[in-house]
């Protein structure tokens, strides 16, 4: 029907004739009623029913007595059930083991019924005899005068989380509530609905988010090529997943893994997407944490040896192309040796921290300061103006020595000994340079706090000593 507006409005309408004494029609009446409200609800109940098809849980409803009226794709298929078997008389007890079958109807049921919800785990029956346990919540729903109307029941399938400790933790953490955050959008990608875990994640509520883009909420600042090559996926294959790093209510930043679909109605149309997020941002920080341990020592927390014979390989191959120089200085703390024997490891340990901290202050950020083990320490100076300015740095270093380590209200005093190597006076290989570095500095500590460089004929020296270069490649 057309408004005076020019509105349109579904509607049902009626005719009776109006008859004479005679029974002779003499006109009709007419009855029209506005029928928006229930096409509205139509259209929600649609959108949910096709929300919860795509969802991996089991979901069910029951009357009163017990006997299903709808089961979720992911419900028959833990059943063992195809569509057609599910609209036949099916009904609760057939779902479950006799005597699962027995708790759900003499004590999950009445217990639903007068507190309004019952949840724990229970065990489903497959067609095929396997049983699968679940965790399973069943809410009862009440008409006007308080009687069960029907029961409402999603169920989730515990048997992989029950696999392992780790997996038991992760089912502990969904059995207190879903996780995931769900967004719902029309096709203009508006938001029309969320959940409460979306609210959780974002700190956004559901009122706040609908009518709105997703990025314009959570990824303000994101390239909009992406977005563009997201709905471009969509579009051809229905479905997108990937990670974002979005942006919480608070303006806290965080990772998130998203996984969108496409809702089709019954003639294949989209209608909707789901998104369904989860917050990633400890296993980032995991990812993070596991990256630096593998390049970083784990005391001192500078470089490893792994680290640095990748860094000083990009340095050799840029001096090469720039006609630059650069030099590698191998470092040795002298007695630290006895000082960790006598006052026992935790104050060596203390010991080479505070160390390391003192060599990290007398070079620039350009350089590169490495812990290889023990008290052993190597340094890339990058770039470098020629033995000059790596004489320059050694001093600094000594010089930065000179004071005293306080420790637990104790003096304790630390000089290194230097051995240096130049590029490409002493080498343009990895192992070469540092293996001159390292001869240098048994040449070093002969004097003790001081520093040498290396010279032609110093190898000879050293010749019995097994070569830094194999442990590095066994590190």
């Amino acid at each position: 029907m057309l408004t005076k507006d020019g509105r349109e409005i579904p509607i049902d309408d009626s005719a009776a004739p109006i008859r004479t004494d005679a029974g002779d029609i003499q006109g009709f009446v007419l009855v029209f009623r506005d029928v928006s409200e229930r096409r509205q609800r139509e259209k929600e109940q649609q959108r949910l029913l096709a929300i919860l098809e795509e969802t991996t849980d089991f979901v069910s409803i029951a009357d009163a007595q017990g006997r299903t009226l709808y089961l979720n794709r992911a419900a028959r298929n833990m059943l063992g059930l195809d569509e057609a078997e599910a609209q036949l008389d099916y009904s609760i007890p057939q779902g479950h083991p006799p005597e699962m079958a027995r708790k759900m109807m003499e004590e999950v049921l009445p217990t639903a019924a007068r507190t309004g919800i019952w949840s724990g785990e229970t065990v489903l029956l497959h067609r095929d005899g396997r049983r699968i346990p679940v965790h399973q919540v069943v809410i009862a729903h009440k008409g006007n005068g308080g009687q069960v109307e029907y029961y409402s029941t999603i169920a989730r399938d515990l048997t992989e989380l029950k696999q392992s400790q780790a997996k038991e933790r992760l089912a502990a953490k969904i059995l207190e509530s879903i996780s995931e955050g769900i967004i719902v959008t029309d096709t203009n990608d508006i938001i029309v609905s969320t959940n409460p875990a979306f609210t959780a994640i974002t700190g956004y509520s559901e009122e706040e988010a609908v009518g709105k883009r997703p990025s314009q909420l959570l990824s303000p600042d994101i390239d909009p090529a992406r977005i563009e090559n997201m709905w471009a996926v969509l579009r051809q294959t229905g479905q997108w997943r990937g990670e974002l790093v979005s942006r919480r209510k608070n303006g806290e930043v965080y990772y998130e893994e998203l996984s969108i679909s496409a809702v089709k109605d019954e003639s294949g149309v989209v209608t909707h997407y789901v998104g369904v997020q989860k917050d990633i941002t400890e296993r980032k920080k995991l990812e993070k944490q596991i990256q630096f341990m593998a390049y970083h020592d784990a005391l001192t927390g500078l470089p490893n040896r792994i680290f640095f014979t990748d860094r000083l390989k990009q340095a050799i191959a840029a001096a090469k192309r720039n006609g630059q120089r650069l030099a590698v200085l191998f470092l040795d703390l002298d007695r630290f040796k006895f000082i960790n024997d006598t006052l026992g490891h935790s104050i060596g340990d203390t010991l080479l921290k505070q160390a390391a901290d003192r060599l990290a202050q007398c070079v620039r950020e350009s350089d590169t300061v490495s812990r290889l083990g023990g008290d052993e320490f190597i340094i890339l100076l990058y770039p470098i103006d020629g033995p000059a300015g790596a004489a320059q740095a050694a001093e600094k270093i000594l010089a930065a020595f000179a004071d005293p380590f306080e420790l637990e209200g104790k003096a304790y005093t630390l000089s290194p000994s230097i051995g240096i190597s130049l590029f490409p006076d002493d080498g343009d290989q990895v192992d070469r340079l540092i293996r001159h570095a390292d001869t240098a500095m048994y040449q070093a500590k002969e004097k003790r706090n001081a520093y040498q460089f290396f010279r032609a004929g110093m190898n000879a020296l050293t010749a019995e000593r097994p070569t830094l270069e194999n442990d590095l490649r066994r590190g």
